[in-house]
Parts: C-alpha cells; structure tokens; sequence
C-alpha cells in the first residue's frame, strides 16, 4: 500500500490539476497535456485512479533508469568523499551520517514538481518530468567548513567508479549557493545538479545510460537546527500558497518582522 502521505498528496494533486485545467489555456496549448488521447479523462477531467494512470504513463521510463543508477550513486559519493574529502564518508553524529541516501523521489512529487514547473520549455521538446534532477538525491554532511571547498574541488574534476561490470561517471553540471542567495526560512547549504552516467557492454554492443542527480551539501549544526525547528514545514507551505511572490518573500518578511 501507498504511504498516506503520498495518497494526501495525490488526493490534494486531483484539485491542482483540475483547477488548472479549468482556467483558461495558454497559446499553442501545454506541455502537460495527457501522453494519449486514449488516456485524456471525461470531465470532470481528473479523479485520482486516471491521475495515477497519467502519473505513471510520464514517468515509469525515468523510474527504469533512476532505479538502475541509484545504488551506483550511493556508491560514487561515498567513495568521493572518502578519497577526496578525508574520509568524510565515515563521519556520524546520531541519526546524521556523511552520506544521506534520499531514496528515489515519489512519482507523485515527481509529477507535482513538473507541474509547477511547466513553464520552462525543453528545447528538445522532452517531458517536463524528464527535466526534474533530483528523482535520485542525497545529502553529504560535514562538521567544518574546510569539507565544502574539497568537495567543489572534488565534483569540478568529476568522479569515476567501477560496479558490476558498468564504468560510471559523476559530473557537475550546474549548482546554487544557498549560503549567498538565501530563501525566506534562511537555511543554508549548497545544491549541486550533476550527471550520472553509465556504460557497459552487452550482446558485443556498447550500452549507456544517464540521469540527472542532486547532491545537498550540509553543515551539521544548521542542519540539525532546521530539522529541530521544522522549518522545512514552512517552506513548504510558503513555497505553495505564495507560490507567485516566493522570490520576494524574503524582503517582505524581513520587513514586517
């Protein structure tokens, strides 16, 4: 059975998707239109069974490959901050480790975050849930700042590993300094947007695959105070109901309190 919180979250994904239907659509149509004609609901347009249907047409491909490279994830960050951030891999604090595996985002995030970022065009024309780089993540922590410089070094020159016959690569493609540009709850680590990839040899061919990853870099003490604080909960619900104002946000509350 589906956790609760992801059925919640399904439930509340039906009113999102109708509400945004019901308004008027935008010239030359969506990128958010049903895969299918077969699959487009009678109106009312969404109940939760041809959501889930919609849900899994868009994204089971991407599950298929995230699925495959996440243990190899795993396995390459701790080996880079083993080798280049001085064993950084074994660091333990109570329930924080140098290495947090974030499992494999949900298909129905997955889905709601390609939702809400439907704006932003492909130009090669892919799926918006195809643009959504953080379906395989996970958190490094550190107990000194010195760790942060050694693993920009570190992603900068990308990371090599071998696994069950297949040469995998980790390489840096974009990022955001969390320290500089801060976000209303003012939590402060660094993103990196890398990219995964693998090849192998199969039947005499060459194979390959790749996908997108995240990487959070933390400090233990400010992430044990927004954990203790909750104030990932405030950035969630700020982050939906001030969805439009979000980036000025911080300047208003920085005013008024």
């Amino acid at each position: 059975h589906a956790p609760l919180e992801v059925l919640t979250r399904l439930a509340l994904l039906v009113r999102k998707r109708q509400e945004i239907d019901a308004a008027a659509a935008p010239p030359g149509g969506s990128d958010l239109a049903p895969v299918s004609p077969e699959r487009a609901p009678a109106s009312p347009p969404w109940r939760a069974q041809t959501l889930w249907r919609e849900i899994c047409a868009r994204t089971d491909e991407i599950y298929e490959v995230c699925e495959q490279m996440h243990g190899a994830f795993g396995a390459i960050v701790r080996k880079m901050l083993k080798e280049e951030c001085d064993g950084a891999d074994s660091f333990e604090s109570g329930k924080y480790k140098g290495f947090m595996d974030g499992g494999l985002k949900d298909p129905v995030r997955t889905y709601e975050k390609a939702l809400d970022d439907s704006s932003e065009t492909s130009a090669d024309g892919a799926l918006p849930e195809a643009r959504v780089g953080d379906v395989v993540r996970g958190r490094v922590v550190f107990h000194e700042a010195a760790a942060f410089v050694k693993l920009a070094r570190a992603l900068s020159k990308g990371c090599r590993h071998h696994r069950d016959g297949r040469a995998y690569r980790l390489e840096l493609v974009g990022g955001k300094n969390e320290f500089a540009q801060l976000s209303p709850s003012h939590f402060r680590f660094l993103l990196y947007h890398c990219l995964l990839s693998a090849e192998w040899r199969e039947g005499g061919e060459a194979r390959q695959m790749r996908c997108l990853v995240e990487i959070q870099a933390h400090h233990l003490i400010v992430l044990k105070h927004h954990d203790e604080s909750r104030a990932h909960d405030h950035y969630s619900f700020l982050a939906s109901h001030l969805r439009s104002s979000y980036a000025r946000l911080d300047a208003v509350l920085e005013r008024r309190m």
